[in-house]
This record gives structure tokens, C-alpha cells and sequence, in this order.
């Protein structure tokens, strides 16, 4: 997770935006490992105040995984500009 949360840092410095949001994991249908399965997606989204990064777990089905990557993402950043707590 903390290798996301330096990348939406990243973002957010490079583009001077007030949100930085990155994505990273392995959608499939290959590049999995023992430690790092097939549909495993970790977001991170970085404010003025705070970073956040969840981890999810989508499945095996790329393009599924895909469309829920960015419903994710999409959420966390919804919810940011909203100001409501993102519930695990």
C-alpha cells in the first residue's frame, strides 16, 4: 500500500491537483505471483490532509477487473470531495 500512496503523492505534486490518485495491482490474465494473486488491486487517493489505500480483490477476469478498478477508484475519490468516511 505504501508504494501506491508515494505514487498518488506523486501525481498530485507533479499535476498540482488538489487529489492525487493511483492505481496498481494485477488484473490478469498473467503476471501473478505466490504473494500477489490474479485480480489484486491496491488505490491509493492523496488529499492536503491525508492518503488513504485499499486493497481489493476482484477475481480472475481481466475485464471485469478492469470496470471495478475504476468504479473503485471512482468512489474513493466521490466520497473525498463529498467528505464521507470510506467504511472498509
Amino acid at each position: 500500500m505504501e508504494v501506491a500512496e508515494q505514487m498518488a503523492k506523486g501525481v498530485k505534486l507533479i499535476s498540482g491537483a488538489d487529489l492525487g490518485l493511483s492505481v496498481t495491482g494485477i488484473l490478469g490474465p498473467k503476471g501473478a505471483t505466490s504473494t500477489k494473486p490474479v485480480g489484486l488491486v491496491i488505490i491509493a487517493l492523496c488529499d492536503d490532509k491525508s492518503c488513504i489505500s485499499k486493497v481489493f480483490r476482484f477475481g480472475d477476469d481481466r475485464l471485469l477487473n478492469k470496470d471495478r478498478t475504476s468504479q473503485a477508484a471512482l468512489e474513493m475519490v466521490r466520497r473525498n470531495i463529498l467528505g464521507i468516511p470510506y467504511e472498509d
